[in-house]
């Protein structure tokens, strides 16, 4: 199956974003969250706010772009303890590429961030939960938290605070990104499901690769969004990892998403496709070398990778709006309606994360894409089972095209091309030609009908093809003419096969009424054979010199009976 480049480049840059989070895995060590055992609410007013320069103000949680606030320099928030705190609470809330420390009274019991390893990039996570345990006798005391980014939209954004037990807590995290979590896992199993059917069916499909691009999407695309829901935290330790995992399936999906519409819908445009699909290429690239080169962060970098999407999206929506309205193309309907909610909803997470929310920012922009995947997946599925109706269909008539009907056996359309390839691969010299003819056919035909005259041919054929099974196939070439292409046959084997046929059809012989009688005659190919037709034609004239010495015993004996 030939495979576009573009494709080849979609794997190769899946390959570099394996190998660099391998690389993360191996060699970057991560401050550990621990999640230990063990009712929750909001801990979100009453907090003071300090920046570097020890300017104060009184806050509410969660707040946003707060004044005051600088990247790389550290902010506190600080808090007093109810008196009526019960013993092993916990604070759990979320950040973004920020350290944090945590004190009660001055004395840290918690830290994350600070004792990280980093070969490049200058934050430590992407979005990291922490669950920070409170010390038992710390009622009354004050707990100050310090924060620090070296990015400026991130340094002022303290999210809400929750207090409770650890297991609460956790809980707590798990139910309200449990929705998201459902999402994007109906959108990664249908793209496996996809994924699937292809590999299955790609001998069907023949050179149609929209399925496999419409697969490789929702992987890609269902990554980026199940990476930025925290609960994996808690099952990989390593929050690094997973921001990777979101940044390189974000740039990663635009290419298969334009393979798609390209090969589905584009029939203008399509070096356009070709052109935006170098574009996401070049800006994996870019990004990932300024982030590996410690110039420009992924954070940094974000607003090329959103307008890579909007692009992509925006092309799209113009290719099928085209393709219904020009060309009365009543199949783009469906995708555009699902490319118009992904849009949207794309849009609309943009602008919360413009907007300074960054929790789970990709909230609204998993609906849009299970809507869009709902409603191509009957089409998609359904198309796709019909073009691999039609190949099994299409194979099936190729097969009795070189099939003979009555034996089951090659027929002769089989013989002549199997003739035509050994002579063209020049393989030729190591075969060997057989030829097979019933004598006694006529007589069969003319005294008991054809019904048992076919029974003959059957029976023949299969003999045929029982005995010399493994020098070659058996092809019927004619009405009672049969050819065995024995490759890499010698004399003995040769003569190995004649015997065991002749003891097959004495069996045979021996319990049915009307009788078997086959004459052969076989050639090896020769050099001064033009082809193997002419190795065929030697063949045939020591089968017919057989056959007539056979009939010149049979009426001798014919004689002797009438004479005695």
């Amino acid at each position: 199956m030939h495979k576009p480049r573009m494709l080849i480049v979609y794997f190769f840059l899946l390959f570099i974003s394996v190998i660099v989070i391998v690389f993360i895995c191996t060699t970057f060590r991560m401050d550990q969250m621990n999640i230990n055992k063990e009712g929750v609410s909001d801990f979100n007013t009453g907090w003071l706010f300090e920046n570097h320069d020890g300017v104060n103000e009184n806050i509410t949680l969660p707040v946003h772009f707060l004044s005051g606030t600088e990247k790389n320099q550290i902010a506190t928030i600080s808090k007093v303890l109810p008196t009526d705190l019960k013993n092993g609470m916990t604070l759990s809330f979320s950040t973004y590429h920020s350290t944090v420390q945590a004190f009660v009274e001055n004395k840290l019991i918690y830290q994350f961030g600070l004792n990280n390893q980093f070969k490049f990039g200058k934050s430590p996570a992407c979005t990291a939960w922490h669950f920070i345990d409170i010390p038992d006798g710390s009622q009354g005391k004050q707990i100050t938290l310090k924060f620090s980014s070296p990015y400026a939209k991130y340094a002022g954004t303290f999210n809400s605070i929750i207090i409770g037990t650890k297991n609460a807590s956790v809980n707590n995290m798990v139910m309200f990104f449990m929705p998201s979590m459902i999402i994007s896992f109906l959108v990664l199993s249908f793209g496996v499901m996809l994924l699937l059917i292809f590999i299955i069916a790609r001998k069907n499909l023949k050179q149609n690769l929209s399925l496999l691009y419409q697969a490789l999407f929702a992987i890609s695309i269902s990554g980026s969004a199940l990476a930025e829901i925290p609960v994996f935290q808690l099952i990989f330790n390593n929050v690094l990892v997973l921001g990777y995992i979101m940044y390189f399936s974000l740039m990663l999906c635009p290419i298969p998403y334009l393979l798609f519409v390209k090969s589905v819908y584009a029939r203008r445009h399509e070096k356009l496709y070709d052109i935006f699909c170098v574009g996401a290429a070049i800006n994996f690239m870019v990004c990932t070398f300024l982030q590996v080169a410690n110039i420009l962060d992924f954070p940094e970098t974000i607003e090329a990778i959103h307008f890579v999407l909007i692009a992509s999206l925006l092309l799209s929506i113009f290719t099928v709006i085209e393709n219904a309205l020009k060309y009365k193309d009543r199949t783009a309907k469906p995708f555009l309606i699902g490319t118009a909610f992904m849009f949207v909803f794309y849009l609309i997470d943009m602008i919360r994360y413009y907007s300074g929310v960054y929790q789970d920012g990709a909230l609204i922009s998993r609906a849009g894409l299970l809507v869009f995947i709902a409603i191509l997946a009957k089409d998609t599925v359904s198309q796709h089972f019909s073009m691999i109706e039609l190949g099994m269909k299409a194979r099936m008539l190729e097969s009795l095209a070189y099939m003979d009907i009555l034996t089951q056996k090659k027929n002769r359309n089989a013989f002549e091309k199997e003739m035509e390839s050994l002579n063209v691969s020049d393989t030729g010299c190591e075969t060997t030609i057989v030829t097979f003819d019933l004598n006694n056919l006529k007589d069969v035909n003319d005294n008991f009908g054809h019904k048992y005259g076919d029974q003959l041919i059957i029976a023949a054929a299969d003999a045929i093809q029982e005995t010399f099974n493994f020098c070659g196939d058996c092809f019927r070439i004619g009405g009672d003419e049969f050819v065995v292409i024995a490759r890499n046959s010698n004399e003995d084997q040769l003569n190995a096969c004649f015997d065991r046929l002749m003891r097959t059809l004495d069996d045979y012989n021996g319990s049915h009424s009307n009788k078997i009688e086959i004459a052969f005659g076989y050639a090896k190919h020769e050099l001064n054979d033009g082809d193997l037709f002419q190795t065929l034609n030697r063949a045939d004239k020591l089968m017919y010199k057989q056959k007539r010495e056979m009939k010149m015993t049979d009426l001798k004996q014919t004689h002797e009976n009438i004479s005695t």
